[in-house]
Parts: C-alpha cells; structure tokens; sequence
C-alpha cells in the first residue's frame, strides 16, 4: 500500500497510525466473490483498455467508489493487467482500518484531499522509520487551469500511513504524471450538508477533476451524474428517459444536488469541446448492496437496517411512491462499461426499470428475509416516482439488469450482518 501525503502535520501522522493500529473492530470482509466474477464476466474484454496504465477515482471511499477499487483489483489480478488504481479520500486512514484488504494491494494507492481543491499527485519523497523531518509539501507539476481560488486544507486527519515502516511516497518516474482514465464518483449524496455546500462540493470538484483529467493526459473521463437532473419526481407513473429536459426547480433550495449535477455535465461538455476530453455521463438512480449506508436517506437501506436490529419496517407515509433498485455488482457493469466505451458526452440512465411502489418494497424485504413482525405504514405524504428509462444503455452497450431484488436484499443483508 502506498500514500500520497499532503500534509505536514506530525499529529496528522501519529493519529492515523494509531487509527490504522487499534480500530480493528470495523473492518469490512471483502465483497462476494460471485460479485466480482459477476462483474469481470460482463466486462472481461473492456479491461485491456487500461492494461499498464493508471486509473484516478475521486470519492474512492464511499458506496460506488468502494466497490470501483475491489471489482478493479479483481480484474487487474485476474486478468494480470498490471495496472494501478489511484483512489482520492478526505480520510484514507479511516478507510484503510476499515478495508485493509483493498488499501493494502500493491496496485491501489491513497491520495488524501478534498475533491474541491486536491493537489494533484506528483510523487516526489520517500518516508521512511516516521521520519518527517526531511518531508517537504510537493509541489503541483500540472498547469492548473481552475478558475477557483484555493484554500489550505486541514490536513490532520489525511496524513496517513500503515505503519512507520511502510513507504508512504515512491519517487519512481512511473508514478509521475499519467493517467489514462479518470472516474469523478465524488458526491455529498449520503450526507446531510448545506444546500450550499452541497453545491459547491459537487460544482468545484467536478472542475477540478476535469482540469486534473487535462493536467494527466487522461483519454477518458467518467463523471458519476443523477438522475436528480431531472427534477422532483414526478407524481404520475413515468420512467425518466436522457430526452426529457426537465429540470429542478432553482427557487427550491433542496434542488441545489440536482443542480450541481446539471451544472457538472455542462462542465463535461465543455471540457470535451475545448480539451479533447472524452468525457462520459452515468445518470445514476437508486441502488443497494454492500456497503450501501443504512442510516442515509435510502428507504431500502433503512429497511435492511431495522431488519438487522430486528425491528419492525416502519413506513412513515402511505408508501405509494415508487423506486427502482439496481444491485451493485450490476450498477459496477453498467459504470465500467459507460467509462470504456460510452459516448462522450451523451448520458445514459443506470438503474433498474423494475418500479415498486415504497409499500411493495418494504414487503419485498420483509418476505425476502423472512420477518417476523409485520411492515408498520403510516398514512399521506406526496406520492412521487423516481424510475428511469434504460432503452440508451440496453440498446447502445448491451446492458440489462442481472441480479433480481430479492437477491439483492438478501446478499446485501447477508454482508451487512458479517459486521453487525
């Protein structure tokens, strides 16, 4: 394992180390090995594209970004690609206790930072024995081309490494300056944040990401979108196709997600025309699996979390809106597929078409896993559905939805209660 440090603080280093050293408690076990067979079967020919060469993921530490480092890391091992995966996180150590089984793989690198204002990695110093008396903060090798004024960032909880003995920083002229392939999954989605810094985060970090796919060389950009670019969930029955054009509503300050996320492909589309950049677009919608957070504002996910804690499914309205579920290890095929061999800058929708209203679902789970006490609904609310149209992905690259609901809750399930 390998860090990209970006930070001076000696504190910073001796937290992480300790973090990396005592949270054992927390780690994760690695994700089905039928997932990622899954995965590499529906994509094994598209993987050559990056054979020797280098991948940068932002938001490498969350629901998608997780799932991006272990299904890579299965076809890079198995299919001996020796390429290498650079993964950026504000808390790579935090990440590292948790998943030691992906940052500990000689192909997988951490790069800890901000998305909004990262330096790019420009592999530089060696450290070795906690020696930080000779680190000096690497200077940025790229031209910068961002608009934004930069900040210091609080680099305390960034500055990680496994253990006082491990190399952090490898000058090695290999690990300078190319990437072939760069995936933006970066977002604020799960969290609770400002309207405001929900905007920023998705608006700035979406340009940094592009002026690094520039700075790099990269051939190929995907960015991580939404199906929130289309605004509120409709009331009626309607699955959101790429040529509807509707948009959130800018006076509503809850819009500022599905804003930033419109906002970011127009960034896309303008880095393609004016830098060359095959940049990609994946409308994602809703999704579950392992490392799905089961304490966000996801209905399945809070439904497989009262199943675990052996509490009834509470549904606070009458559960008439409808959602959609794709499984992860199919949503990996859909995004894989989209970075390799989409058309840039034409989005494609990735969910599953398979609506159910929020009622069915909870009953869907409570069945699957064979519930004892019954699904609780509540009464009103608006009702709304929030399904796409995959005709694009069907016809275009050939993708379809492999696993069905119930054997999606059930392994998401499954996984969970191993760390429960």
């Amino acid at each position: 394992m390998k860090y990209f440090a970006t930070g001076t603080l000696l504190e910073g280093f001796q937290r992480s180390v300790d973090i990396l050293m005592t949270n054992k408690k927390n780690i994760v076990p690695p994700l089905l090995q039928e997932d990622l067979e899954h995965v590499l079967t529906h994509t094994k020919p598209l993987w050559e594209q990056v054979r020797g060469g280098r991948i940068f993921v932002t938001g490498a530490t969350g629901f998608f970004g997780t799932w991006l480092l272990e299904t890579f890391l299965y076809a890079n091992d198995q299919l001996k690609l020796g390429a290498e995966l650079v993964g950026l996180s504000r808390n790579s150590a935090a990440f590292a206790a948790k998943a030691p089984h992906i940052v500990n793989h000689p192909a997988i690198t951490m790069h800890a930072g901000d998305v909004r204002d990262f330096i790019f990695p420009n592999p530089t110093f060696t450290i070795r024995d906690g020696d930080l008396s000779q680190y000096t903060r690497p200077q940025n090798d790229f031209l910068n081309h961002s608009c934004m004024k930069h900040t210091p960032h609080d680099f305390k909880n960034d500055f990680e490494t496994k253990s006082s003995q491990n190399l952090i920083h490898s000058n090695s002229e290999s690990r300078v300056g190319k990437f072939s392939h760069v995936i933006h999954a970066g977002t604020t989605s799960s969290a609770p944040v400002p309207p405001l810094e929900m905007l920023e985060t998705i608006t700035r970090g979406t340009r940094r990401a592009l002026d690094f796919a520039v700075a790099c060389e990269a051939k190929r950009f995907l960015f991580v979108s939404s199906g929130a670019v289309y605004g509120d969930a409709r009331s009626e029955q309607h699955h959101f196709s790429e040529e509807d054009h509707a948009a959130p509503d800018p006076m509503n300050s809850a819009s500022a997600y599905g804003e930033g996320k419109r906002f970011a492909e127009l960034l896309c589309r303008l880095y393609h025309d004016n830098h060359q950049l095959e940049t990609t677009i994946a409308r994602c919608f809703a999704f579950v699996g392992p490392h799905l957070p089961l304490n966000a504002h996801f209905a399945i996910g809070n439904f497989l979390r009262d199943a675990l804690e052996k509490k009834p499914i509470v549904i606070k309205s009458d559960g008439q809106s409808q959602r959609s579920y794709l499984y992860a290890a199919d949503l990996m095929i859909w995004l894989w597929t989209i970075l390799f061999k989409g058309q840039p800058c034409r989005p494609y929708n990735v969910g599953s078409e398979h609506a159910l209203t929020i009622k069915q679902l909870a009953e869907k789970v409570h069945d699957t896993l064979q519930l004892k006490e019954k699904v609780q609904i509540g009464t009103g609310g608006k009702t709304s559905c929030y399904v796409p149209d995959t005709t694009r992905a069907h016809k275009e690259l050939g993708l379809q939805e492999w696993v069905t609901i119930e054997e999606s809750v059930r392994k998401c399930f499954d996984w969970a209660a191993e760390i429960t």
